[in-house]
């Protein structure tokens, strides 16, 4: 762990995380609470130290990387905290850096926000993890060729330093999680009110937002035997599709430059990398 001018917050950070973990494993109950049978309070703590442990990783990191200002690097850590949010930065700055930079950063946190994903089901459950890591893996790997290619173009290795941030934002926790437990709970009202079609139309609304919050609830909801897994695996990737078209609406309202329109190109072929090989397989 790497200490210096942020000595007393980062020290503070390491101890929320221990506090949280002390919570989770010693005071929640490990067993569904609620009477739609989707919240698990120990599951779902586990989730929160997960993203928030990330969250504290990514500034360590970026921290100890931000000399080198990798466009690479900071992307993929940023992507695990927000890969919306890093887009944003990412344009909003893009005139005082190279176009491959830009793309490349924003390709890196797309590629840790499908690992974010693949991470939730594998821990949630496994069934919707052999399911989905066919086509989010295949989407992966084209992320990988796009910034390779992107780095042969020789512009893709360096950015302007983007701003160290809190080592870990007690807020921003909170948030996430009301903001995941909100959507885990409107999708099981969906189940409960318009069955399957209810789930599917909630989890595109989910999309547009937090789409980790419909994974999370989707994989829920097929651990507790409330949704097939056919069901579950269309809803999270219509919720994936969904979330990359935001993010292509964002990007043409933030700015009309090179990078968003090759941005746009690589969102549209994430997508149909998604749906050809999930409707092959």
């Amino acid at each position: 762990m790497v200490l210096g001018k942020n000595r007393r917050a980062e020290l503070q950070a390491v101890l929320v995380l221990v506090l949280i973990g002390a919570v989770v494993f010693g005071l929640l109950e490990d067993h569904v609470v609620d009477p739609w049978g989707v919240f698990n309070p120990r599951k779902f703590g586990v989730l929160i130290l997960i993203l928030s442990a990330f969250e504290f990783l990514s500034y360590t990191l970026t921290k100890l990387f931000n000399q080198k200002q990798s466009a690479l690097l900071l992307g993929f850590l940023g992507g695990f905290v927000s890969s919306t949010a890093l887009l944003i930065a990412a344009l909003r700055t893009s005139p005082t850096r190279e176009t491959g930079s830009t793309f490349a950063m924003v390709a890196a946190s797309q590629l840790s926000a499908f690992a974010e994903l693949l991470l939730i089901t594998y821990y949630i459950s496994p069934p919707v993890f052999r399911a989905l890591a066919a086509p989010v893996g295949a989407a992966m790997l084209l992320i990988a060729l796009f910034i390779y290619r992107a780095g042969r173009g020789g512009d893709s290795g360096s950015s302007a330093a983007m701003p160290l941030g809190s080592p870990l934002d007690i807020l921003a926790v909170f948030r996430q999680a009301v903001v995941l437990a909100l959507i885990l709970g409107v999708v099981a009202y969906g189940q409960r009110e318009f069955g399957e079609y209810g789930t599917t139309g909630f989890s595109l609304i989910g999309g547009i937002f937090e789409l980790h919050g419909v994974t999370l609830a989707n994989s829920t909801m097929f651990a507790n035997g409330r949704l097939a897994l056919p069901v579950v695996s269309r809803n999270i990737m219509l919720a994936v599709s969904v979330s990359l078209c935001a993010k292509i609406v964002i990007g043409h309202t933030l700015s009309r430059s090179r990078a968003t329109r090759e941005l746009t190109a690589f969102f549209l072929s994430l997508i149909g990398m998604v749906w050809v090989v999930a409707l092959v397989l």
